[in-house]
């Protein structure tokens, strides 16, 4: 391989390159549909979050969508002359690409393995839910403010306090946050939920040296911002008459939403298998959490070891490879290793103490949505694979996990991730072209 190969392979951006002059071109070449759809000249009835999206540019008001995305759309279109639907498109893609570059930074930052922040960087980018930051959707922009949220919280480490201004920057990028989803909940599960995860550990563990005072603030700013944006979205709507929290009603009877406990989900998502894999992945990662309790610490090890020792089924369809985990009995070499696995695990892990905080956030926000979706919807899963894959959240809690000692759960994490990002890349080809032949499920 020459000098030139070399440099280009360890390009830091060639992911988007990829999908900009390979994934998107071999997409269009298989329908060319995509491409009047990219360009906004027309625009399909499935498209629905769109189609909301434009309507509130035209006239905002309350609505189960939040107004900053329309706001932004109609902003643009005024300032360009271009129609609303170009306009969405335009904002998606500019909004998309930077993001994608700024994950890679963030990604570059976590990784103290080249090789697997290369991988990392790879999947991120080609997810399959990437096809979000092309038609139109509040995804692209909402995953900028979720990457400069991260990017604040990283540079926080269990011993180092914030600067006052950096919890001001917290506050203001959550204010956006809370303006452009509904959040609020996620926010709050995350928050407090790390927070109590890493009391309760250390307290078992009777250690001090978390600087928890610290986090407490963290998680203040985080949730106070979010409350802030949504609170601005409530005055809206209460001046408009129909209440402060009208946008919850929306979404209860719009989205057809309601509380219950379907088991069937479990196994069947009744919508593309990647909303099956957003309902288990984010606690597939978050096992390995698990070992770090004393308490029930032998229960918590073996559920951790199950996950993992038939990972290649468990990626593939969650509930087999789970069950089969359970079932098998573990052989004596297996049960001679898991003490010494363990204890490898927990020793002087340095690198995942430092970013403990951002790892629980992180993942469990990407849980969230699992529950949300899981309790609330009624009759399938849509969309939960694009809010578990099509945000930063799951792939930060990733690169954390593949970076720390605790990646030795996995039997071969060099050929598990490439094996993933085969999957990711024809998932997103796949993707494209049913964005083209309006058949995206959203």
């Amino acid at each position: 391989m020459n000098n030139f190969s070399r440099q280009i392979l360890s390009y830091k951006y060639l992911p988007i390159l990829i999908l900009i002059i390979v994934i998107i071109p071999l997409s269009i070449l298989n329908n060319f549909e995509i491409l009047p759809r990219i360009a906004g000249n027309h625009i399909s009835n499935e498209y629905h979050d769109l189609n909301h999206y434009l309507s509130l540019a035209k006239n905002l008001r309350c609505s189960a969508f939040y107004p900053l995305w329309p706001f932004l759309i109609k902003t643009f279109s005024s300032i360009t002359t271009i129609n609303l639907h170009l306009s969405s498109i335009t904002l998606s893609i500019t909004f998309g690409l930077i993001s994608l570059c700024y994950g890679i930074n963030n990604i570059n930052k976590l990784s103290i393995n080249k090789k697997f922040s290369k991988l990392l960087s790879y999947i991120y980018v080609l997810s399959p839910m990437t096809v979000f930051f092309f038609v139109g959707y509040t995804e692209a922009k909402y995953s900028l403010e979720s990457w400069i949220l991260i990017s604040l919280i990283i540079k926080f480490k269990n011993h180092n306090s914030f600067k006052f201004s950096h919890y001001l920057y917290l506050f203001f990028i959550c204010i956006l946050i809370g303006l452009a989803r509904p959040t609020i909940l996620q926010t709050i599960f995350a928050s407090f939920g790390s927070l109590i995860l890493i009391k309760s550990k250390y307290n078992s563990l009777a250690k001090k040296d978390v600087n928890f005072k610290s986090l407490i603030k963290i998680c203040f700013f985080i949730v106070g911002g979010c409350l802030f944006g949504y609170t601005i979205i409530g005055i809206l709507c209460s001046s408009s008459g129909e209440g402060f929290f009208a946008p919850f009603s929306y979404q209860s009877i719009g989205w057809d939403k309601s509380l219950g406990f379907r088991p069937s989900f479990l196994f069947n998502s009744r919508s593309p298998i990647i909303d099956l894999w957003g309902l288990y992945y984010p606690f597939l990662i978050f096992a390995v959490y698990l070992v770090d309790f004393s308490t029930f610490r032998i229960q918590f090890e073996n559920i951790s070891l199950s996950i993992y020792k038939n990972l290649p089924i468990t990626l593939i369809y969650p509930p087999l490879g789970v069950l089969i985990s359970i079932l098998k009995k573990s052989d004596r070499k297996v049960i001679r290793s898991k003490n010494l696995l363990f204890s490898q695990i927990k020793s002087d892990d340095t690198y995942f103490k430092e970013n403990e905080f951002l790892f629980l956030y992180c993942i469990l926000f990407a849980m969230s949505h699992s529950l949300i979706c899981f309790f609330t919807q009624e009759n399938y899963l849509y969309s939960l694979g694009r809010y578990v894959f099509g945000q930063p959240y799951f792939y930060v809690a990733l690169s954390i996990f593949i970076n720390s000692k605790r990646s030795i759960l996995l039997n071969n994490p060099k050929i598990t991730l490439a094996f993933s990002l085969f999957i990711s890349i024809v998932y997103l080809i796949r993707n494209f072209i049913d964005f083209g032949n309006s058949k995206l499920l959203l």
